[in-house]
């Protein structure tokens, strides 16, 4: 299945820092790389779980790892949804998406 996604610039520029965040402790990353922490990010952002991007990149260690974790546990790659078993703590209340 192919996916297509959109995000906006500033969501983007977002999503990278918390990469960059993921990546600076590979001892806890569940990625191996920014590429693919980027990548699932996205896909969770945008295919049915808005993320709360900025509460993110400055949650506390703990809530920032649970969905860190938890989004590589429980991404669907096929459909780039998550499962309902899991829920991110860092999520829009509501927002139309691009």
């Amino acid at each position: 299945m192919t996916l297509f996604v959109t995000t906006t610039i500033e969501d983007t520029a977002l999503i990278e820092q918390i990469a960059d965040r993921i990546v600076a402790d590979p001892d806890v990353s569940p990625y191996s790389s920014k590429m693919a922490a980027m990548i699932e990010i996205i896909l969770t952002h945008c295919n049915g779980t808005p993320l709360d991007l900025p509460a993110l990149l400055t949650a506390e260690p703990a809530s920032f790892w649970h969905d860190v974790v938890g989004i590589a546990r429980h991404l669907d790659r096929d459909t780039g949804k998550l499962s309902a078993s899991f829920m991110p703590r860092h999520v829009q209340k509501s927002r139309p998406h691009p």
